[in-house]
């Protein structure tokens, strides 16, 4: 039984709309692994969300409940980064003396 043009048109685009959102997740999920190296403290509007970080090279290593945290963690639940507990701005400053650090509390 021969496939007609038709019959490859319905699968290519079966398959474009199911890899689509696949290769658009991923493509932003690797932007957001792209950035400045500066080190940052964000505390904007604090709601006590667990978000305030601070950026150390390409990972964010600390929140303002002391847990260091992994760069891929983008919620309130926190991962060690490396085992290193970075328990305030003096031990982040150590951790990244070179790096600049901008506050915002």
């Amino acid at each position: 039984m021969k496939t007609t043009m038709s019959q490859k048109l319905k699968s290519l685009l079966i398959v474009s709309i199911i890899a689509l959102p696949i290769i658009t997740i991923s493509i932003k999920a690797f932007g957001q692994t792209q950035g400045r190296k500066d080190v940052y403290i964000m505390h904007e509007g604090c709601q006590s969300c667990g978000n305030c970080i601070i950026w150390c090279d390409d990972f964010l290593v600390f929140n303002k409940y002391s847990h260091p945290v992994s760069k891929f963690t983008y919620s309130n639940e926190f991962t060690l980064y490396r085992d290193k507990w970075i328990t305030d701005i003096n031990d982040a400053v150590d951790y990244c003396p070179s790096q600049s650090i901008l506050t915002s509390w």
